[in-house]
């Protein structure tokens, strides 16, 4: 149990360092982050395109040189020594490009050529090669053609290629911004507009449930009442007024996101406190002539109330990022021309129906482990620093 505990609290760790990493990076290099590439490039790991890519290749057959293009039922053994390996559909300025279409039984028996293709694109020693300059940036239809040494039949496949300065690992959008980019220039809506939501929620709802927890008086009544009258109030309701009412102020969003978690954390905090209220401990305290301050949030939060408090926070931290982003993704949140993660994958809706996944799925990716990285850390840390977990 130990050793599980430990893997989650130390994978938490490491993703939330990513996650600060992207905001310090953000913040300190906004104006740079965000590269201009080829419009709709796919992303420069082959893995991904090779998994999660799959643009069609458009493939014909010529009888001879002088026919035309007409659809034939291809055999097996001919539909082999069509380019059997998927190309890969991006290059670097500056470094070989190259494609190796079959496997060497099968070079052995045809020979390739490129029909169409940018200039110094070659089939040498049983490859597709190409070093691109600088002036070659952009898209490229790419035909590549094979003939068996003993048949007249040609067959060729179709493709677009991409070229850019610098390999975009995690590919660009309609307008040539780095997907990369964009995703850690969105980073910065995420821990920052959270602090106002867990300030309000967390410590908000330490004290007045500390309070309403351990006196019985007129204050903790309406302290009772006012997160009752919370609660009623439907949270999207306020999110979304929030929203319209102050021109979209994501700030403001958070206020409206801490008043909707406050009374939840209210009535945990006020629960463990009454239950620690008729404890011996806390009676021998009042005999000893502690006062009533240093014992609640002496005795009776600080030493017991820690790991419920890091829970809540992680909790209200993941709440308040799933929050920013479905209200962007709504247009109710960060507007353009700002970044966020909820625009970006509105962006890139559209896109994914034309085999465009790039726009959606390395974003959601990044949205999942950020709310990890806040549950891994505060469900660890609270394990922790649980003395009664700790002992088992």
């Amino acid at each position: 149990m130990i050793i599980h505990l430990n893997f989650r609290f130390i994978l938490g760790i490491m993703l939330l360092f990513i996650l600060i990493g992207m905001n310090v990076f953000a913040f300190f290099f906004s104006d740079s982050i965000i590269k201009n590439g080829t419009p709709a490039r796919p992303p420069s790991l082959y893995l991904f395109q090779k998994v999660l890519y799959h643009q069609p290749i458009e493939e014909e057959t010529v009888e001879d040189f002088f026919s035309f293009t007409v659809p034939e039922e291809i055999d097996q053994d001919a539909e082999e020594l069509i380019f059997s390996r998927n190309p890969k559909r991006t290059a670097t300025v500056g470094r070989e490009y190259r494609y190796v279409p079959s496997s060497q039984r099968l070079r052995s028996k045809a020979s390739f050529w490129v029909e169409e293709g940018p200039s110094g694109m070659k089939y040498e020693d049983g490859a597709f090669i190409w070093t691109p300059d600088t002036t070659q940036i952009g898209k490229y239809d790419i035909s590549l053609a094979t003939q068996m040494i003993d048949s007249e039949t040609i067959r060729s496949i179709r493709f677009k290629l991409f070229s850019d300065k610098k390999p975009f690992y995690f590919g660009t959008n309609e307008r040539g911004n780095s997907v990369l980019g964009l995703m850690i220039a969105g980073s910065k809506w995420s821990i920052l507009p959270g602090f106002i939501a867990v300030l309000i929620a967390v410590f908000g709802g330490l004290f007045l449930g500390a309070y309403s927890g351990y006196n019985k008086n007129l204050s903790s009544n309406i302290v009772d009442g006012a997160t009752l009258v919370l609660e009623s109030i439907p949270a999207l309701l306020l999110f979304f007024l929030a929203a319209v009412i102050f021109s979209f102020n994501i700030y403001i969003v958070m206020i409206a996101v801490g008043l909707v978690l406050l009374p939840a954390n209210i009535n945990v905090i006020k629960s463990t406190v009454k239950h620690f209220v008729d404890c011996q401990f806390v009676e021998s305290s009042k005999e000893i002539g502690f006062a009533d301050n240093q014992i609640l949030y002496r005795d009776i939060i600080w030493y017991n109330c820690k790991p419920i408090i890091i829970s809540q926070i992680a909790n209200c931290f993941a709440f308040a990022i799933m929050v920013e982003v479905t209200l962007s993704y709504l247009q109710f949140g960060i507007q353009v021309p700002e970044v966020s993660w909820g625009n970006i994958l509105l962006q890139g809706k559209s896109d994914i129906y034309k085999g465009e996944y790039w726009m959606v799925f390395f974003p959601s990716l990044v949205i999942i482990m950020s709310l990890l990285s806040f549950y891994l850390t505060g469900n660890g840390l609270s394990r922790l620093l649980d003395p009664r977990k700790n002992s088992t």
